[in-house]
Formats: C-alpha cells, structure tokens, sequence
C-alpha cells in the first residue's frame, strides 16, 4: 500500500492537502514458454530438434522451484514416434537416473516418461535458465508420415501455461524410378543402334 499526497493551486491559494492510499495487489503469472513453431517439419526417420528455439520466461518469478515440465504428444501420435529430452552422460548438462544435473548439481528431476511424454519436476535453485537449459534438449524422430501434436505445459508451481504445435514427417523423395527409366532407354538405344549396324554389314 502506498499513501498519495495532493493538492490544488488556483494560481492564488493552495487547497488543503489531502491524501489517498493505493493497494496494489500482485498476481502471479505463470511461466511460458516461447519460440515453438506451429508446424516443424522433416523427414521420416529423421531426428528434430525441437527445443533448438525454446526458451522459458518467467516474468515475475525468478525461481521456477515446485514446478514442472511437462511434455505430451496428442492422439494423432503414430507407432514408432518418440519425443524425448536428449540428455548424455557428459558435459554440463547431464542425466544420471531420474536426476537432471546442471555441473553436477541436480536441478531437475524425471516424475514419469513414456516414448511419447513426461514430466520434470523442478527442484530447489532452478530458475528460467536453467529450465531453458532442458527444453533446449527436446528432440523428437518417427518412423511414419503425417502431423501429430506437441504439447508443452510449463509450471512454476501455482500457475501454468501451455503451448502447442504439429510436427509433420514426409517420406523422403526418391529418383530411384526416373534413374531406372532412362537407364532401360539407353539400353534399348545402344540395342537398336547394334541391331542396325549388323543389318548393314549383312546387305
């Protein structure tokens, strides 16, 4: 709460002062993520770097601690699909178990996944870099055309967000038949031309 003093001046006299208080009450927005495209697209068998452009903003939190990640794909998922957080062994950034590690230091930790989803829930000192840190990891692969849906809600623990795109896979185009196609011309060319030149020595 803040207390406002005023007064008017007439050009001659001053009015009495008088004084108004003004409650401000906060709210809390809840975290976001941005940078998913509506549609990421690539081949069939191909790998997508999904979280290459993601970050997680948080505009009035700077610890995102008793949150979470969660990431899903919807009904049109397809047999085969798998949409994972890539994490290693090494470097920096780390899994070991269940356990997220940023420098060794566990941030994050896995609650459930599946090869279509999970969620991480995050622990003590996390904040939006270090969210951002993880989502850079999302990747997703397929072994059949088509569209499905991503979903990735984000949590810092009161509020949540959501935000969604298609990832589409295309069979990868082939030359295969054309290449055939002008090979079995050649051949009949190189075996007309032959047949031609064995008449001729025949006359």
């Amino acid at each position: 709460t803040r207390t406002v003093a005023f007064h008017f001046f007439d050009g001659l006299d001053d009015s009495v002062p008088a004084t108004v208080d003004v409650t401000v009450t906060p709210t809390n927005d809840a975290p976001e993520v941005v940078g998913l495209p509506a549609e990421t697209t690539g081949a069939v068998g191909s790998t997508l770097a999904i979280g290459s452009g993601l970050s997680l903003v948080d505009v009035d939190s700077p610890s995102l601690a008793g949150g979470s990640i969660i990431i899903s794909l919807g009904s049109d998922r397809q047999v085969g699909d798998t949409l994972r957080f890539a994490l290693g062994s090494t470097g920096a950034l780390t899994r070991s178990g269940n356990d997220v590690l940023m420098n060794g230091v566990v941030f994050a930790r896995f609650a459930w996944e599946s090869g279509t989803g999970g969620r991480v829930d995050l622990l003590s000192g996390t904040d939006a870099a270090l969210a951002t840190s993880l989502l850079k990891t999302l990747e997703f692969s397929g072994t059949t055309g088509g569209s499905r849906t991503l979903s990735i809600q984000v949590s810092d623990g009161q509020r949540a967000s959501q935000v969604s795109g298609l990832l589409t896979l295309s069979a990868p185009s082939s030359s295969f038949g054309s290449t055939a196609d002008a090979v079995d011309t050649a051949v009949l060319d190189e075996a007309f031309a032959a047949a031609a030149l064995l008449l001729d020595e025949l006359d």
